[in-house]
């Protein structure tokens, strides 16, 4: 994301600062307006950055591991480490927010997706060990 002006806001205009984005995300009553926010509010850059950064708290909650997770979305996987050490300090309310989001995402076709772009990854790993994957994987045949 852009990085925020190395010049100092005062305190006080800070914590009004504050205030106004968490009455604007509060106010977000429909799915409609959270889009017009997301897309007029954030730039492309930050749109991706905060989507990713989502994912990723929802592959650990998942139990997927970093090198997947980094695989997957196209981070580093310093970031998902970071991000990893984050999750274990992130108090119990937005573990929960997190869990809500998998919930809804699981009546699409988001994990069915994320299985299926992870089988050539699976199959990589499991070459490593396995006669049988390395020449399935040699042969090009990653189903």
């Amino acid at each position: 994301m852009p990085r925020a002006s190395r010049f100092p806001i005062p305190s006080i205009l800070a914590k009004e600062m504050m205030e106004n984005i968490f009455n604007l995300f509060s106010s977000l009553s429909s799915k409609d307006n959270a889009q017009v926010v997301y897309r007029e509010f954030f730039t492309k850059e930050e749109q991706t950055m905060i989507s990713k950064r989502l994912m990723v708290f929802m592959l650990l909650e998942k139990g997927y591991t970093t090198s997947q997770i980094a695989n997957l979305i196209g981070v580093s996987k310093e970031m998902v480490r970071v991000s990893e050490l984050s999750w274990a300090e992130k108090d119990n309310q937005f573990k929960d927010l997190i869990r809500q989001v998998i919930k809804q995402s699981e009546k699409g076709k988001l994990w069915e997706h994320i299985t299926e772009l992870l089988k050539p990854l699976d199959l990589a790993l499991q070459a490593k060990n396995d006669m049988q994957s390395r020449a399935k994987l040699y042969q090009g045949d990653i189903t």
